[in-house]
């Protein structure tokens, strides 16, 4: 069996667009991973600030993200840090910001011996991937928490003498 989806080149030739084996290796590296988090990351803050508008006590955020930008701050390093970057007029955020590019190209950098292809097309899969895995993923939760809680939903509703969405 054929491991290759294949397109057709100006010439009307078959050509591979994508071999499986080689996607499969390449898109679990370091470098694709970073590449894909990164609109993520920076999509978040955009629509984080645009929330967050007007907004003094800081708004909405993902607790993930308040340990992630906090508690490096909280320690000794962290404080002399910020006040050597606030000397230069360098906000947490921006300093967070270089930290993430650099660990990008450092990743980037260091894959780069391993003759890393990169290719959009494998970009492409590794969001078909993500959509597949996030509509199964939130199918089964949705079915493990419709079987655990329905039987006592049932009850709650039958005591309140209410028919319940969960009766068939």
């Amino acid at each position: 069996m054929n491991n290759e989806l294949l397109g057709t080149s100006p010439g009307g030739k078959k050509t591979p667009l994508l071999p499986l084996s080689n996607y499969h290796q390449v898109s679990r590296t370091a470098t694709y991973g970073f590449m894909m988090a990164l609109p993520l990351v920076v999509l978040y803050e955009i629509l984080i600030r645009v929330v967050n508008r007007g907004l003094h006590g800081g708004g909405p955020r993902i607790s993930s993200e308040v340990w992630i930008k906090n508690v490096p701050m909280a320690t000794p390093v962290g404080q002399w840090l910020q006040s050597k970057l606030l000397a230069f007029g360098i906000t947490a955020e921006i300093g967070m910001a270089v930290v993430i590019v650099l660990v990008g190209l450092g990743i980037y950098l260091w894959e780069r011996k391993k003759k890393l292809p990169i290719k959009p097309m494998y970009g492409v899969g590794v969001i078909g991937e993500s959509a597949v895995y996030a509509v199964v993923v939130a199918y089964l939760v949705s079915f493990v928490t419709y079987s655990v809680l329905q039987p006592g939903m049932a009850a709650v509703m039958q005591e309140a003498g209410e028919s319940s969405l969960f009766q068939n």
